[in-house]
């Protein structure tokens, strides 16, 4: 068998991405500054399969500076065990690592101090692989306190409450002039970006469209697939169904919280929609 049928004969499995990491606990252990590790992610909630990355997240109780340097040398200790397919900086953090490895795995490496994690939610939802002192379940203990704030969000909702109706519009433009590829990457992006304000509203953190089927609730997921787009004839149709989404689902949960929204253009914009796709 080939190194991708091996992988892929179970795609369960998480048994490949075990042995990564436990090396990878190891590297941890032989770096003095190295306080401890906390595997995040899929992994770390035991709902991974083999398509699972590994958020590998290693600290460090120096000055941040530091972080680098340890980055480095973890790599190139990786290097001596585990052949690399890949390695690049994330566009997140220039202290974090994306690494794949033989047959393919992706290993995401970052590398912080105690005090930057326990201000990161995600940390919460980790689980210590190496704690030297005590500082990992520190972290842990600390992230968790950290609970979602909706007031964080309000400008940017604020935003798109007010412009989605228009967003459709813009999109028509795009499909009426025959720029069909923009028309499609724009339904998409409305979409998305809808799917993101809904899961502030029903108070959950910015994960976007991750673990949607888990994490949202039917009707919401339904306006979410109802306006997928496979062909560019399906585009009017599309942005009929996000404006139900906008004016059925989104304008009530604003209403809520006092946010001025667009509802009154909502049926301008359907007559604005039915005239171009007509033509």
């Amino acid at each position: 068998m080939t190194e991708f049928e091996v992988l892929l004969e179970d795609i369960t499995t998480t048994k490949f991405h075990q042995a990564v990491i436990e090396k990878g606990v190891k590297i941890a252990e032989g770096i003095e500054e190295v306080e401890g590790v906390i595997l995040k992610g899929s992994l770390a909630a035991n709902k991974g399969d083999v398509f699972s990355d590994i958020d590998f997240q290693v600290i460090h109780d120096k000055d941040q500076s530091v972080s680098l340097d340890i980055l480095e040398r973890f790599v190139e200790e990786l290097e001596k065990v585990e052949p690399i397919i890949q390695h690049f900086p994330s566009t997140a953090n220039p202290n974090d690592s994306i690494i794949y490895l033989h047959p393919f795995l992706k290993f995401e490496l970052s590398v912080a101090t105690c005090d930057e994690m326990k201000t990161r939610w995600r940390a919460g939802l980790g689980k210590v692989l190496f704690d030297r002192s005590g500082l990992a379940s520190d972290v842990i203990s600390e992230a968790k306190k950290h609970k979602f704030n909706i007031d964080e969000h309000i400008p940017v909702i604020t935003s798109r409450a007010a412009a989605i109706p228009v967003f459709t519009y813009i999109t028509a433009g795009h499909l009426v002039r025959g720029e069909e590829i923009t028309a499609l990457h724009d339904i998409d992006w409305i979409r998305n970006d809808m799917l993101c304000v809904s899961g502030w509203l029903l108070g959950l953190y910015d994960e976007g469209c991750r673990r949607a089927e888990e994490r949202f609730p039917a009707e919401v997921l339904d306006y979410y697939n109802r306006s997928r787009i496979k062909t560019v004839d399906e585009i009017w149709e599309g942005l009929q169904i996000l404006l139900d989404w906008y004016e059925q689902w989104l304008v009530p949960e604003f209403d809520k919280l006092q946010i001025a929204h667009s509802q009154v253009q909502v049926g301008q914009m359907r007559d604005i929609l039915r005239l171009l796709s007509s033509k």
